[in-house]
C-alpha cells in the first residue's frame, strides 16, 4: 500500500485526523478483497470519517496484492 499524507491527514468536523491506524483498519477490514475493491473501501472508510464529499487536500492510494 502507498499513500500519500493527503489521506492520513485529512480531518472531520472535530479535527480529528484519519491518521495511520485508522487506515491500517481499514485495510485489515478489506484485505481479502481485489486491490481494486480495497482502494474502494478505504477511500469509502475515509470520506465516511471526514463526513464530507470532498477533501481539502489530494490524496493518492496505491494497492499491490502479490497472491
Amino acid at each position: 500500500v502507498l499513500y500519500t499524507d493527503g489521506i492520513t491527514e485529512a480531518c472531520n468536523d472535530k479535527k480529528e485526523q484519519f491518521g495511520f491506524d485508522r487506515l491500517q483498519s481499514a485495510l485489515t477490514k478489506h484485505a481479502d478483497q481485489s486491490p481494486g475493491a480495497i482502494q474502494e473501501g478505504i477511500i469509502n472508510d475515509l470520506y465516511e470519517f471526514c463526513g464530507k464529499e470532498s477533501l481539502n487536500d489530494d490524496y493518492t492510494l496505491l494497492i499491490v496484492k502479490f497472491n
